[in-house]
């Protein structure tokens, strides 16, 4: 390995902790840290779309709210179904090892997900335990409470309704335990969030198209 390779990787690990958070819902929360290009799994190509914008602002102090939205041809209730199928995330968030509902009362749920990040030759265990806020069809909230992956970890999914399609808007403001905000990490945390908003898209795409051929 040359001298300027070694020096790479060297810096990488110290600005990531050896890993790279994975974001989900829950970033629903969480998806795949990047290595590479995301590639939609195959039977799936015909419901991805590429136009999803997806910002990041750095906020200090290795805080970060990042911001995406995307357009799918779906009833809103379609769109929710897909957004609160908790059990079910990780058949088509495909980082998630595990979604599991630990309770639920009324509009409340708690969502323990875990997740293994891998960026280059490093990985790790990423844990989130989310206090969750329903509001059907329109909107959903998430907190991180057990603070074990990030000091900090909140945000959103919203539905704006119009004919024949639902607009769905994500928001996560984060603050992880294992990595700094720094240029590299800055564009693989925007990649991380496409990547999971074409999941989540795609998803709702497929069951409103098979809804329709039902019909």
């Amino acid at each position: 390995m040359s001298r300027s390779a070694r020096l790479l990787f060297s810096s990488v690990a110290r600005s990531l902790g050896s890993a790279l958070p994975i974001l989900w819902l829950f970033a629903l929360l969480a998806p795949a840290l990047w290595s590479g290009t995301y590639r939609v799994p195959e039977g799936r190509e015909a419901f991805a779309a590429q136009n999803i914008p997806v910002s990041l602002e750095d906020l200090g102090h290795d805080r970060y709210r990042v911001t995406g939205n995307f357009l799918v041809a779906s009833s809103s209730a379609t769109a929710w179904e897909v957004l609160a199928d908790y059990d079910h995330i990780d058949r088509f968030v495909f980082s998630l090892r595990s979604s599991i509902v630990r309770q639920r009362q009324g509009n409340q749920v708690v969502l323990e997900q875990e997740a293994r990040g891998k960026f280059l030759f490093f990985s790790r265990d990423i844990y989130i335990l989310l206090s969750v806020t329903e509001d059907p069809p329109r909107s959903m909230s998430f907190r991180d409470t057990s603070g074990k992956s990030f000091s900090f970890y909140e945000g959103s999914w919203k539905l704006e309704v119009f004919p024949d399609k639902t607009q769905i808007f994500y928001t996560l403001e984060a603050k992880p335990r294992f990595m700094t905000v720094n240029f590299l990490t800055k564009r693989i945390i925007k990649k991380q969030i496409y990547n999971l908003l074409e999941q989540v898209q795609a998803e709702i795409a497929r069951r409103a198209e098979k809804l329709s051929v039902k019909e």
